[in-house]
């Protein structure tokens, strides 16, 4: 067998003899050409053309080549294309293969556009962002046509937003839903004839939620007390009526609900662990609202540790997005949330960089994850404050750099937009 280098070679070869045979040829026409100008010479327009040879030899050259261009279209416009629609158009079989070959090209030309799925997430209010990086997430990591539209509402803390509705483009969106092959509703508030104003009932639905509109109340501690008419006291379980249900965290994966959990999506893979221990631990915490975080019993916790040993207590709150990153970038341990029994979006932002975190995760939370949790390196104790001060003591005392490295390993291989989109494309692919 010719080795495949030298068979490379000699195709290449081939390639540029041939494209010398043909240049040769133009050569040889136009020098046959020129032969033939040779017999007019003597006359009028022979001395006028071969005395200005370096100005009529290119405009003869040109002539000819613009010449040649028209008579082609031409002959394949006028001629060969009358020859060519008079056979098919008087043979029934030509014409039908015609026709089946142009749906063939059509559907070809429609694949290499379009070759995933067209999705259009729908999100009332994007609070966290949260619609925004799973759209990022599966847009960057899947071959999906992807796209969120949201309500003019701007999310309280400035993530960035993608397409508001307006009166003006809602036609515009309508007609998007219409070509989509999804539609995913990223929000507490269930659809009711319609969601945002459009109409999207007659595609396949997707719903996550993930906050205190959706969350039960009254179930035991780990039950956020949520707001007015807030939570699932306003929507019963049966208005939820997507086509596949999901939340963001596994508190809210109730059994008359859905058991999938779809977390928070970060882009984590690419950041580094950039955690250090310091000789005075900085123990930060940055609620958005304290009495949704429990701020309080933090406080306690907190208070109670630094009487034990010397450390740094930072208690931050309403700064911008970017500062708040810095904040969490430069403490020992970050301390989310202790009241709805999961933890959210600020715990993952502290986490991509390897910044231990604390948080209270419910029993609930726990069983639901069906094991996941297992090896989880989220610090997590029971709601008492001794049982949290002995905990928080017995971590600053130790290493802490394998926890470090475990909390970093955690967050990509359940939040990096890797995994998310890997999550997301098995999930919108069962529902078709």
């Amino acid at each position: 067998m010719v080795p495949e280098k030298i068979m490379r070679k000699f195709v290449r070869g081939k390639v540029y003899m041939d494209r010398a045979r043909m240049y040769v040829g133009y050569l040889q026409y136009f020098v046959m050409i020129f032969l033939f100008m040779d017999v007019f010479k003597n006359t009028v327009f022979g001395k006028f053309f071969f005395s200005n040879l370096l100005i009529t030899g290119p405009v003869f050259i040109l002539l000819f080549v613009v010449g040649s261009l028209f008579i082609g279209y031409i002959d394949r416009k006028h001629i060969r294309g009358y020859e060519y629609k008079e056979i098919t158009v008087t043979n029934p079989y030509f014409m039908e293969m015609r026709t089946d070959i142009k749906k063939l090209s059509k559907m070809i030309e429609e694949k290499k556009e379009r070759a995933g799925l067209k999705i259009t997430i729908l999100s009332k209010i994007d609070y966290a962002g949260s619609g925004y990086k799973i759209m990022e997430a599966v847009s960057k990591h899947t071959d999906h046509d992807i796209d969120l539209f949201t309500n003019p509402h701007q999310n309280v803390f400035g993530h960035p937003l993608k397409n508001v509705i307006t009166p003006e483009n809602l036609g515009e969106v309508q007609q998007r839903i219409v070509d989509s092959d999804i539609v995913h509703i990223k929000g507490d508030w269930p659809a009711k004839d319609g969601y945002l104003g459009l109409d999207i009932m007659h595609k396949p639905t997707v719903q996550t939620v993930g906050g205190s509109f959706f969350r039960k109340k009254g179930l035991e501690e780990h039950s956020s007390s949520g707001r007015k008419n807030g939570g699932s006291g306003t929507f019963p379980m049966d208005a939820y009526m997507a086509d596949l249900k999901t939340a963001f965290t596994l508190d809210l994966c109730y059994d008359d609900y859905s058991r999938i959990w779809t977390p928070h999506p970060i882009d984590s893979m690419g950041k580094p662990n950039i955690w250090k221990k310091k000789k005075v631990p900085v123990l930060l915490h940055m609620p958005s609202r304290r009495q949704t975080k429990d701020s309080n019993f933090i406080m306690d916790v907190l208070t109670e540790v630094k009487t034990h040993i010397e450390c740094e207590i930072r208690l931050i709150e309403k700064v911008s997005f970017e500062r708040s990153l810095k904040e969490k970038m430069e403490c020992t341990i970050y301390f989310d949330q202790f009241k709805v029994g999961f933890y959210g979006n600020s715990a993952i932002e502290a986490m991509q960089h390897g910044i231990p975190t604390a948080c209270w995760i419910s029993p609930e939370a726990i069983e639901r994850s069906e094991g996941k949790f297992d090896f989880c390196p989220i610090i997590n104790a029971p709601k008492n404050r001794a049982i949290w001060v002995e905990k928080i003591l017995q971590v600053l005392e130790s290493d802490m750099s394998e926890l470090s490295y475990r909390t970093k390993d955690w967050c990509n291989k359940w939040h990096s937009y890797e995994a998310i989109a890997r999550q997301w494309d098995e999930l919108y692919k069962t529902i078709l």
